[in-house]
């Protein structure tokens, strides 16, 4: 894969530079390599890595400016948190999982790529939401639970204008509708909704960008 091929994917004014497509080779080759011993991913293939991982996690730049506090729930092997960290180096990131091994992973990552503001969490969401409610700018999760659930999990983190990124396939409609009771319950509404196919496989991704409604004086 080359810079032209993540490029071409991104929107217009992102644009991936040779050390960070270097970072994100670093981050494959670690992986993979770790995955041999511990269960990190079930894509193993070094195209779809770079498609279904990399390219994948930065499509969230359609709704992000880069500088944000921004929380990754249930993000496994840092996904998609590591790689927008890598594009986004002022992202400030925290990331929670309750499984230690993949978070002891993240650590690794983040030694290796010598982030900054960069800190894993080995805990379970809910406990964590007692400690760090209302700090976030955008809370954010790639295929961690339905739509309704993730919502229930990432409201207690954001900030009053804050923003919920939810990264989704086929099946958003369903989920959306499925949800429409708990958006109401918390007052939020979906406020962008992008369709966006990946290369070469065609697959179908869907961002759900869900705010606060403003509260009526």
């Amino acid at each position: 894969m080359t810079i032209e091929y993540i490029n071409d994917q991104l929107k217009s004014d992102v644009q991936i530079n040779k050390n960070q497509y270097r970072l994100f080779g670093l981050y494959i080759k670690e992986l993979l390599r770790w995955n041999k011993k511990i269960n990190l991913t079930s894509i193993t293939e070094l195209e779809q890595c770079w498609e279904k991982h990399i390219v994948d996690s930065l499509l969230p730049t359609y709704l992000l400016s880069g500088d944000e506090k921004l929380l990754d729930i249930g993000s496994g092997a840092g996904l998609p948190c590591v790689p927008l960290k890598i594009l986004f180096s002022e992202l400030n990131v925290d990331s929670v999982d309750s499984v230690s091994k993949k978070i002891h992973f993240q650590r690794h990552c983040a030694r290796v790529l010598q982030f900054s503001n960069f800190i894993a969490h080995a805990e379970r969401v809910e406990l964590f939401s007692t400690t760090h409610a209302s700090q976030y700018d955008v809370v954010i999760s790639r295929a961690f639970s339905s739509l309704k659930l993730f919502i229930e999990y990432a409201v207690p983190f954001i900030v009053p204008h804050g923003r919920i990124i939810a990264m989704k396939g086929s099946t958003a409609d369903e989920e959306i509708e499925a949800a429409q009771e708990i958006l109401l319950e918390y007052g939020l509404k979906i406020t962008k909704n992008i369709t966006v196919m990946l290369k070469p496989s065609g697959a179908q991704r869907v961002l759900l960008e869900i705010k606060k409604l403003p509260q009526m004086s």
